[in-house]
């Protein structure tokens, strides 16, 4: 028995040399599985911090002497330039015055007046007025509209005649001089019953009327109205047509 065991012993001893050899290239070729690692937790925790408190209002700063100064000079400046305007203002409104006034004075002014009364006994009925400038400059551009016509007495629709009328401008354009005049005709005819009512005077008036427009010699457009009137026993007995009391004015 001890035989068979050392025979034994000699044939595994090479047999564990072997396998010791071989041990370290089988690790190699066979590395050891990755062993699961434990998983680290980290808390974190956020603290939240608390709002600011609003600052509290500074108090205010009393204005400086310098500032004092500054707003004196601000203000002085302003009163000096309203000053400065109002002076402006009224320099230019005496010059604008003082212009309109000297066209005033030295500006044509038309005036209209009776001329030769109408004569009753006669077929035609002539008239006349006298257009005259009495300013101290030329009237230029002069056009007139006039006419000799029975109109009921006291009415006297005047607008309704010088509306009439307004197709009669665009014919004439004359220049008048100062202190120069014209005589304008005026014609009509009138029935016997016309007349009668005329020398009556009652219910009807033989009317001299119209309009003068003219430019004065700074281009401003002006404008004169007339209107004469002729009938009952005083007017005719007078022999000259009266002024009425409406339909005459200038501009």
């Amino acid at each position: 028995m001890p035989r068979f065991l050392a025979a034994l012993a000699r044939t595994a001893l090479p047999i564990v040399a072997l396998i010791s050899s071989l041990s370290p290239a089988l690790a190699e070729d066979y590395p050891p599985s990755p062993q699961p690692k434990p998983a680290i937790v980290v808390e974190r925790v956020v603290e939240v911090e608390p709002a600011p408190a609003p600052a509290a209002p500074l108090p205010s700063a009393a204005p400086s002497a310098s500032e004092d100064t500054a707003a004196g000079v601000y203000r002085l400046i302003w009163l000096l330039a309203a000053i400065g305007l109002g002076v402006i203002g009224l320099l230019a409104w005496q010059v604008l015055t003082q212009r309109d006034a000297a066209r005033r004075r030295t500006r044509a002014y038309i005036s209209v007046r009776p001329g030769a009364a109408p004569q009753l006994d006669t077929d035609w009925t002539d008239a006349t007025v006298i257009v005259k400038n009495s300013g101290t400059t030329p009237a230029f551009a002069l056009d007139h509209a006039t006419t000799l016509m029975m109109l009921d007495f006291p009415e006297a629709p005047l607008e309704e005649v010088m509306g009439a009328a307004d197709k009669m401008f665009g014919k004439k354009s004359i220049v008048l001089a100062p202190g120069e005049e014209i005589t304008v005709p005026l014609r009509t005819v009138l029935t016997e019953d016309e007349k009668r009512e005329t020398e009556d005077g009652t219910h009807k008036r033989l009317c001299a009327l119209g309009e003068i427009r003219y430019l004065d010699a700074f281009k401003a457009r002006r404008r004169t109205r007339f209107c004469f009137v002729f009938g009952g026993p005083s007017i005719i007995a007078s022999g000259a047509m009266q002024l009425a009391d409406r339909g005459n004015e200038a501009d």
